[in-house]
C-alpha cells in the first residue's frame, strides 16, 4: 500500500468512525458552493440595481471566461483522481475518473471570491475564507489532490487579477 493510500485510510476511517465529522465533511462539500453562488449573484444584483453596467457585465464575462478555459484546460490534461489513481474509497461518491486538474470547484469559487472582493471587498473575504474551507474539503474527502486545488486557487487568482484589474 502506498503512503498515500495508507494516510487516507487512516483518515477516511477516523472521519466514518466520528458521524459528526463525516456529516459536517459532507455538509461543506455539498452546501458551502451555494453560499458563494449567493454571495456572486448579491454582487451581481446590487451592479444591476445601481446601474453600474460596465461592471456587471465584467463580473460576468470574467467568471464566465474563467470556467470555460478550466473546463477546456481539464478535458486536455485529463488527469486521475485519487479514487481513481489509488486504492481508496473517497468520503464523497464521485462517477467522474478524470479531470481532476484543477478542481474546476475550486477555481469557481476563487474566481467569484476574486470578483466579489472586486466590488465589495468584504464579501470578498468571506467568500475567501468560504473558497479555503471549499478546497480543504474536497482533498479531505479524497476526490482532489492538494495540486489540483491549489492551482484551482491560483488559477482563479490569476484570471481575477487579470481580468479586474489589468484589463
Amino acid at each position: 500500500m502506498q503512503d498515500y493510500e495508507k494516510r487516507f485510510h487512516q483518515w477516511a476511517q477516523w472521519v466514518r468512525n466520528h458521524p459528526l465529522v463525516y456529516m459536517l465533511i459532507r455538509w461543506i462539500y455539498e452546501y458551502t458552493p451555494y453560499l458563494v453562488a449567493c454571495g456572486y449573484f448579491t454582487i451581481l444584483f446590487v451592479l444591476l440595481r445601481t446601474h453600474l453596467y460596465r461592471k456587471l457585465i465584467q463580473c460576468m464575462i470574467v467568471p464566465a471566461l474563467t470556467f470555460g478555459s478550466v473546463s477546456l484546460f481539464r478535458k486536455l490534461i485529463d488527469a486521475k483522481r485519487p479514487y481513481t489513481k489509488y486504492a481508496i474509497t473517497p468520503l464523497i461518491t464521485k462517477d467522474k475518473s478524470g479531470e481532476s486538474f484543477p478542481s474546476r470547484h475550486t477555481v469557481s469559487v476563487a474566481i467569484i471570491a476574486m470578483t466579489c472582493t472586486y466590488i465589495y471587498p468584504p464579501i470578498g473575504i468571506i467568500l475567501w475564507i468560504l473558497t479555503v474551507l471549499i478546497a480543504v474539503v474536497r482533498v479531505m474527502a479524497g476526490v482532489h489532490f492538494v495540486k489540483d486545488v491549489v492551482a484551482g486557487i491560483v488559477y482563479g487568482v490569476v484570471f481575477g487579477i487579470v481580468g479586474f484589474w489589468v484589463l
